[in-house]
């Protein structure tokens, strides 16, 4: 991959500009004056009134050009060093929450006659497109302590599901679906990759697919799917968005690539050590979902739907296995992602009064057995919160479905009740950041001092970034060329 272009900051040159106009301005005033002439130089202070009008917004500017310099030094860093920097939460509104992940914030898309950019807020995870929201972007684990896993296996309770022959983009795009969370197939880093040797770059793309996939990204808003496209971990990039990253960091014999899971070689007595892991750090898997999503997608027959409600969507990953071990770890997974929707989805539900809908696709082979289990994870007052609807593509895997879904035995105590997980913005006041102190009103030469101060201080550090930024790029630039060289010696690069 290509080193990203260094940002040299655009507004240094405004800065200094305004600091030579500012320079004028004092000598100005400095000036002989006629005797009994008490007022400042007529020139000189209609130029500091002009001054005065334009410097905030040109701060402001600078401001801007400093912090999206400052991100591009982040996200260079984490390519120089990616093991000794950790992604974000994926939390809304939590400091550096997109760290490491969300590597293009603003892109082009476009799909058939429709195009235009988006734009990415990295602190509050709002996507907007011509200065409409588009979704919230959601990537976070999916609790801060372990799974119940020994709750999968209880049978007792008589699960309450809708079980709907149906296609998820036609439910998507009805409007009395308004506000629901739907299960989109995808990889683990939130794409529709057709093998884990094709990548997808384009959104386009996708209408030359025909995978439930590739459908569920075209029923949502076109810079939506495009934004997850950009912004997918794979084999070109380093970081990204991927669902189990903080997983992997703990739990050996696996990788991602592509958004595929990998099996890495293991000896018998390996694999029950990585189940066990697997088991313990499953809460770190993360919930991929993108929140309050317009639906201005696709239908079922490719043509432009033109919905103006909105629903969520949580991406997850089909996985399957060849051998007992596999079969197990898949299970596990394809357990830990229904879990996590059916968690999200009772968080954000408001009350019980006011169910929200979620909508459960299959993911494999195992997703009847998995959504059972996911399901009876949940305690008494998160199940209260939702209306849980079971999309299938026949009648037969209808029925099996019901099957796994009936309680298999006589009571037992009741489930007891998984701590509930609060998601608050960090309160963290410390900041050591330049704030310039408001203009008072004063006589014209103090509040030329101020304008002085505000702008030597900007074009100070607006350099000292610039060169950080100049240094970074070179180191980028001589790793990108080492990654190259690696590539093309594996056989990943022509």
């Amino acid at each position: 991959s290509q080193a990203p272009t260094p940002i040299l900051v655009e507004g240094l040159e405004e800065i200094q500009e305004l600091r030579e106009e500012l320079q004028e301005l004092k000598e100005g005033m400095e000036a002989p004056r006629p005797r009994g002439d008490v007022s400042p130089n007529t020139d000189a202070n209609r130029l500091l009134r002009s001054v005065e009008e334009t410097v905030s917004e040109k701060v402001r500017r600078c401001d801007a050009a400093a912090e999206l310099c400052e991100r591009l030094a982040r996200r260079m860093e984490w390519q120089l060093n990616p093991e000794d920097t950790r992604a974000g939460s994926g939390v809304p509104g939590e400091q550096n929450a997109y760290e490491g992940m969300i590597l293009q914030r603003e892109g082009p898309w476009s799909l058939y006659e429709s195009k235009g950019r988006y734009s990415f807020d990295d602190t509050s995870g709002w996507l907007s497109t011509a200065g409409s929201k588009v979704g919230q972007f959601i990537c976070r684990r999916l609790q801060p302590f372990p799974l119940a896993l020994d709750d999968m296996a209880r049978p007792e309770r008589r699960l309450s599901v809708k079980i709907i022959t149906s296609d998820l983009v036609a439910e998507m795009q009805k409007v009395e679906n308004q506000g629901a969370l739907f299960m989109v197939c995808s990889q683990l880093n939130g794409a529709a990759y057709p093998s884990p040797e094709t990548l997808v770059h384009h959104l386009e793309d996708y209408k030359h697919q025909h995978s439930s996939a590739a459908e569920g990204q075209l029923a949502a808003h076109p810079a939506a799917a495009q934004f997850l496209l950009d912004n997918a971990a794979n084999v070109e990039r380093v970081g990204g968005i991927n669902a189990l990253d903080l997983l992997l960091s703990r739990v050996e014999g696996f990788q991602v690539t592509n958004g595929y899971l990998k099996f890495l070689p293991t000896k018998p007595a390996e694999e029950a050590e990585n189940l066990k892991n697997l088991q313990k750090e499953l809460h770190n898997l993360r919930s991929v979902i993108m929140e309050d999503v317009s639906v201005k997608g696709l239908r079922p027959d490719r043509s432009l739907a033109g919905r103006d409600h909105r629903v969520g969507l949580f991406y997850a990953s089909s996985l399957e296995g060849d051998g007992e071990y596999q079969m197990k770890v898949a299970e596990l997974l394809l357990t830990a992602q229904y879990y996590g929707a059916l968690r999200y989805a009772a968080e954000s539900s408001p009350s019980p009064q006011r169910r929200r809908k979620v909508f459960l696709t299959p993911l494999g082979g195992l997703h009847g057995v998995s959504m059972a289990k996911a399901m009876r994870m949940l305690d008494e007052d998160a199940w209260s919160r939702l209306s849980v609807s079971c999309l299938v593509g026949d009648a037969a895997a209808a029925s099996e479905l019901r099957g796994l879904l009936q309680p298999a035995g006589s009571t037992s105590p009741k489930a007891s009740k998984v701590p509930r997980e609060l998601f608050r913005p960090s309160d963290d006041s410390s900041d050591g950041d330049f704030r310039p102190s408001p203009i008072q009103e004063s006589s014209t030469e103090s509040r030329i001092s101020v304008l002085m101060r505000r702008v030597d201080h900007q074009a100070s550090e607006l350099q000292s970034l610039r060169e950080k930024n100049e240094e970074l790029s070179e180191a980028v630039d001589q790793y990108n060329l080492q990654q190259k060289v690696s590539r093309s010696l594996a056989g990943l690069e022509s």
